[in-house]
């Protein structure tokens, strides 16, 4: 039966489902032979699965009242949207379950050839969007009134399947798949012209394509947070590292200096003779550092920055506020001059990510520069354009220089730089960020006046 419809102004030939599905050709096996058999899992998982060849099958022994088919043939399950359209022949054979047999997982095994008009990737489309388990169970449910009612109430049912009609010339025996068809005849399921089945099929292509991007990228910035979220872990660990060690050492220094003058210590004492540290000066060091170890043991648990998405930064603006509050997060005096900030210059970075590669960069300069008791340290902060188009920031100070060993290793993880136990997580995250927001890190140097400059770079945008 065919219908005409009308779709975008154009006649699309619309045919009823039960007459694409033609009675396929098999043999019942009688006798045990060794072969390729179908099995359950062998049914499509997707669209790259929907045509079997026999090699792809098990190779085993068929039973009495398994089917052997020698020809293309499309496989169904009725209570279960799963098909696959298997390539046998005549001389690649496939074995299939009894068409008599019912699980309860996926009903009966149907077979059927198919009529030139409908693609198997319809039908595998139709798996998917359009399945036909409703009216296999429609006809449950009109068995169930048959057994209540009578065999008179409604056409043939699955508790037809087996039946033996004989009229003492003809002998004919109910399958499933006439069950099956005569649900389809009686159901409003049409097959849509090939162009249609074509376009349907490219349109659920698409879909899915879309939605397995957006469940890949959900999946990608999960992984992106765990991530950070260990890597913000590990940095927390290090500054941890690089405030517990002064501390240790300063209560060391303490313990010595009371033993040496048993008759009590003034803070006003001069512990330091070099550095003309007190022992006041020493005990604020120390309460700033407690402080600051404080802070990190709250942010440990912590991710400020993990899953953050880029942003369009103002890189001296966002440079402006940051420098206006790091004076309070450390002890040690320095000043902090300004080079070029009245250029407006743009780049894209998460805010957070930005302000972490800050704090690194100027930790490590207070922690590992500014560590003498002089009273002109200075922070050089300079933004300029590169030839090829990058926001280049130089971060330079005049406290210790860093040793060859520490430069040339200072981005590597896991390096050791100093007494104080340095592992180079702090570079490697200056490092890592540059890097995630298409930008590099230039190992450090130094210039005039400055023994120590550390300078990133990123694209403008």
């Amino acid at each position: 039966m065919t219908d005409f419809i009308s779709q975008d102004g154009l006649q699309v030939q619309n045919t009823k489902a039960s007459s694409v599905l033609l009675s396929a050709q098999y043999q019942n096996v009688r006798d045990e032979v060794s072969g390729r058999i179908f099995q359950e899992k062998d049914f499509a998982k997707d669209w790259n699965s929907i045509y079997v060849h026999p090699s792809d099958l098990d190779y085993g022994t068929s039973k009495k009242g398994m089917r052997k088919i020698t020809s293309p043939t499309l496989i169904m399950a009725s209570h279960s949207p799963m098909m696959a359209f298997v390539l046998a022949g005549e001389d690649d054979p496939v074995f299939i379950c009894s068409g008599f047999k019912r699980t309860q997982t996926i009903g009966y095994t149907l077979v059927f050839k198919l009529n030139p008009c409908v693609l198997p990737d319809y039908l595998f489309y139709m798996s998917k969007y359009e399945s036909w388990v409703g009216i296999s169970k429609g006809i449950d449910v009109d068995d169930k009134y048959k057994k209540a009612y009578g065999d008179s109430f409604g056409g043939i049912g699955w508790i037809n399947v087996g039946e033996i009609f004989a009229d003492g010339i003809t002998t004919d025996v109910t399958s499933a798949e006439t069950v099956f068809r005569d649900g389809l005849f009686k159901s409003s399921l049409n097959i849509p012209s090939i162009i249609v089945q074509k376009q349907r099929i490219a349109d659920a292509k698409s879909m899915e394509k879309m939605l397995q991007e957006k469940m890949a990228e959900k999946e990608r910035k999960f992984q992106q947070k765990e991530w950070l979220n260990e890597a913000h872990i590990r940095n927390s660990k290090h500054r941890l590292s690089n405030e517990v060690m002064p501390i240790r050492m300063a209560i060391e220094r303490l313990q010595n200096f009371f033993k040496k003058h048993p008759d009590g210590v003034k803070l006003s004492d001069i512990i330091g003779e070099i550095t003309n540290q007190s022992v006041n000066d020493l005990l604020e060091g120390l309460s700033c550092s407690v402080k600051n170890v404080e802070i990190e043991i709250e942010n440990l648990t912590k991710s400020e920055q993990a899953g953050e998405p880029e942003q369009k930064l103002n890189v001296a603006h966002s440079l402006d506020e940051y420098l206006d509050k790091i004076a309070l997060k450390y002890s040690v005096p320095f000043n902090i001059e300004k080079v070029g900030f009245e250029k407006e210059l743009n780049i894209k970075i998460s805010p957070k990510a930005f302000m972490e590669l800050l704090d690194n960069i100027v930790g490590n300069a207070v922690r590992h520069g500014f560590i003498g008791n002089r009273n002109d340290y200075l922070l050089q902060v300079s933004i300029e354009v590169t030839d090829n188009r990058m926001c280049e920031i130089a971060i330079a100070n005049n406290g210790e220089p860093m040793s060859e060993r520490a430069r040339t290793t200072f981005f590597e993880q896991g390096s050791f730089a100093g007494p104080t136990g340095h592992t180079g997580i702090g570079g490697f995250r200056i490092y890592d960020i540059c890097d995630k927001a298409g930008g590099e890190a230039i190992l450090p140097y130094s210039k005039e006046g400055f023994p120590v400059v550390i300078c990133v770079k990123f694209p403008l945008v």
